[in-house]
């Protein structure tokens, strides 16, 4: 830092980093930075639900998830950001077409049949659906209930919160 003055103020000039992409070409070299400069942003399950669209563009929420969100323990929020974010990236990169699921980057599995009627949910369009696909948080037993939208190349979150039965 140099110090500089006009002779009325005192200011200090410093020369810094600043990270750009001004052409196509600048995004490889940016690339992971991109994928994970997100993943501290959100301090709340409030600011999480505020930010859904644009850190999870592949993700789709009920309305109910809102108050879920916003109901989220404090000591949560990190870990639910970094399971949405994997979500995320996961569908980001799954080809629907080709027949299979993402290449989850978390822990994901399916409910276990006697528990699946509790993973009932009403979709976006009214129909009752099964959200079964889950994956975990702290504190236990803490989940993230949702399921695949091929169609849409999409997840659709149903639920974020204490283990559904408990």
């Amino acid at each position: 830092a140099l110090p500089i003055s006009d002779g009325e103020t005192d200011c200090q000039v410093s020369q810094v980093e600043v990270r750009h992409a001004s052409a196509e070409r600048h995004i490889d070299a940016h690339r992971q930075w991109l994928k994970t400069s997100h993943t501290v942003t959100a301090k709340t399950g409030a600011e999480l639900w505020e930010k859904r669209a644009e850190l999870y563009p592949h993700l789709q929420f009920l309305p109910r998830v809102e108050d879920d969100l916003r109901a989220l323990d404090p000591f949560s929020v990190a870990v639910v950001q970094r399971r949405l974010t994997e979500l995320e990236e996961a569908v980001a990169e799954w080809d629907p077409e080709g027949g299979g699921r993402p290449r989850w980057r978390g822990y994901v599995r399916g409910e276990f049949e006697t528990r699946k009627q509790q993973c009932a949910f009403t979709d976006l369009d009214g129909e009752e659906r099964l959200f079964y696909l889950h994956t975990d948080f702290p504190p236990k037993p803490g989940r993230l209930h949702f399921r695949l939208v091929p169609e849409e190349k999409a997840v659709r979150v149903a639920y974020i919160g204490r283990k559904l039965g408990v």
